[in-house]
Formats: structure tokens, C-alpha cells, sequence
């Protein structure tokens, strides 16, 4: 009965090899797992950092938009404004030049004069 014996011990021996073999390749299993979840994890992060400085860009872009519009707005306003102040410094001139001018020899001359210069 030896032999049975024996062979007993060797398929043991062999169990517990297997035992361990899969012990290992378990624990292996679980350390991948492990580094996966956490690469995931940061990843996951990662991704949430990206979205909220694209929000930020997004936020940042919009605002300087909005101080362009601004802007140009403010710079149509004072271009109105210089036009109109041109306007105002043209009919100036016109009146300081009637003001300063000799007056007219003739009533024909001063009404030529007058539909000229204020018509």
C-alpha cells in the first residue's frame, strides 16, 4: 500500500502547489486591479481638472468678448462724437470768418453773403 501512500503525497504536494500558484496569481490579479483603479482614479481626476480650466477658458473668453463689444461700442460713441464736434467747429469757423469779414458794399452782396454762409 505504499505506492498509495505516495501518490497521496505527491497529488498533495501538487495541490498546494496549484494553491499557491493561484494564491500569486490572485494577489498579481489584485495588484493590477489595484494600479488600474487607481490610474482610473486619476484619470477621472484628470478629466474633471480639463473640464473646469475649459470652463475657466470658457468664462475668460466670454468675458473678454463681452469687454470687446464694450469697447467697440464706446468707440462708435466717439467717433459720433468727435463728427458732431467737427460739425460744431466747422459752422464756428464759418461764423468767426462772417464775424471777422468785411461787411458787404451792397444789400445784393450781404444777401448773397447771408444765403451762402447760413442756408
Amino acid at each position: 500500500m505504499r505506492p498509495k501512500h505516495g501518490k497521496a503525497i505527491r497529488l498533495r504536494n501538487l495541490a498546494l502547489r496549484g494553491r499557491e500558484k493561484a494564491q500569486r496569481a490572485c494577489k498579481e490579479a489584485e495588484d493590477s486591479c489595484a494600479k488600474m483603479e487607481e490610474e482610473c482614479t486619476k484619470a477621472v481626476l484628470d478629466e474633471q481638472g480639463a473640464g473646469e480650466r475649459r470652463d475657466e477658458a470658457k468664462s475668460a473668453r466670454d468675458a473678454a468678448q463681452a469687454a470687446l463689444e464694450d469697447s467697440q461700442k464706446e468707440q462708435r460713441r466717439l467717433v459720433e462724437a468727435r463728427e458732431e464736434l467737427d460739425g460744431k467747429c466747422e459752422t464756428a469757423m464759418q461764423q468767426l470768418e462772417y464775424i471777422t469779414a468785411e461787411p458787404p458794399r451792397s444789400q445784393s452782396a450781404y444777401d448773397e453773403h447771408v444765403r451762402v454762409n447760413f442756408s
